[in-house]
């Protein structure tokens, strides 16, 4: 069976860095549209400009400087704004410091007070009891954030082989975790390891490894090749297909599963297959609460944007 998967999906995290930080302008003001809709839904108990000139105030202490980007500040206005407002009703919110060279901590209250923790012999501590929100500026990506689209993660094709069919995905071992630090410095797609694969390459309708069913695996570059190995083999893999079938790709110790939805290939050409990479894990741990939150009713189109920017949970690929 495969590992454990969160199935949390956060869309008011994802709709906020979507709206604040996506490289295309265009998109940006379409979610912030519908983020800004939703956030009035709510009943917020401040203004945008409350919040924005509060954060501006926050400098830290003498000995514990605080610190937050311009495109922190945008994305702490709208998450204080959904936290304290009348259907949330968060009290308390941890934000800590953009700043690589200090340790600031800063707690805000649902009445805008504050308070800042400081690391030093003697300084002022906070109590981090109960269940925050909270916000690591010091780990966000900043302005006009990538996401995953830096690194071309390329669909899956089908062909027909002489007597077999060959389904191929490319697999670019990716583990820059500083520009996509939302892993909290994991890998993000391992090197391949055939073993893993072996152990771990499934159909879903009924997680029977492929290896069960006829299948060899075969690394030949940055690409793993899944292809049958005599006739028999050969019809199961169409009468799957038939069928819907969806072949799981997983891999021990990285933060992303690969769903390939199987269909035939034309004769004599090799055909892109939809590929879904999913994370396992939330992909943004530096902003969100630690507790059940009303999340928004994202559109379609916002979603398929998000899916596209952030990577889904297996909740967004279900439903």
């Amino acid at each position: 069976m495969t590992e454990k998967i969160e199935n949390n999906a956060d869309e008011l995290s994802f709709l906020i860095i979507g709206a604040c930080l996506h490289p295309d302008e265009k998109v940006r003001k379409l979610l912030t549209i519908e983020l800004e809709d939703w956030i009035e839904t709510l009943q917020p108990n401040y203004t945008y400009d409350k919040i924005k000139s509060f954060l501006d105030s926050q400098n830290g202490t003498p000995l514990e400087p605080f610190s937050l980007s311009t495109s922190d500040r945008i994305i702490l206005t709208y998450f204080i704004r959904a936290a304290f407002s009348k259907k949330i009703n968060c009290t308390r919110i941890l934000v800590k410091s953009a700043d690589q060279f200090s340790d600031g901590v800063l707690l805000i209250t649902k009445k805008l007070n504050f308070k800042y923790n400081e690391n030093f012999v003697h300084g002022s501590k906070l109590n981090f009891y109960g269940n925050l929100w909270s916000f690591n500026a010091r780990i966000a990506p900043k302005d006009e954030f990538l996401g995953l689209s830096e690194y071309s993660l390329k669909p899956a094709r089908i062909s027909f082989l002489d007597e077999c069919l060959e389904i191929r995905l490319p697999w670019k071992g990716i583990d820059n975790y500083i520009s996509l630090s939302r892993f909290e410095k994991e890998t993000i797609l391992p090197s391949i390891n055939h073993e893993q694969l072996l152990e771990k390459t499934f159909f879903l309708s009924d997680h029977s490894r492929i290896t069960q069913h006829g299948f060899e695996i075969e690394i030949i570059e940055e690409e793993i090749s899944f292809r049958t190995t005599n006739p028999e083999s050969m019809i199961r893999l169409m009468a799957r297909i038939s069928r819907g079938e969806t072949l799981l790709v997983n891999q021990e110790g990285s933060s992303i599963n690969v769903h390939v939805k199987l269909e035939l290939p034309e004769e004599d050409s090799s055909t892109d297959l939809p590929t879904k990479f999913i994370a396992k894990k939330n992909p943004i741990p530096w902003l969100g609460a630690n507790c059940p939150v009303i999340n928004p009713k994202l559109s379609k189109k916002s979603r398929e944007i998000l899916t596209d920017y952030l990577l889904p949970y297996e909740s967004w690929i279900s439903s």
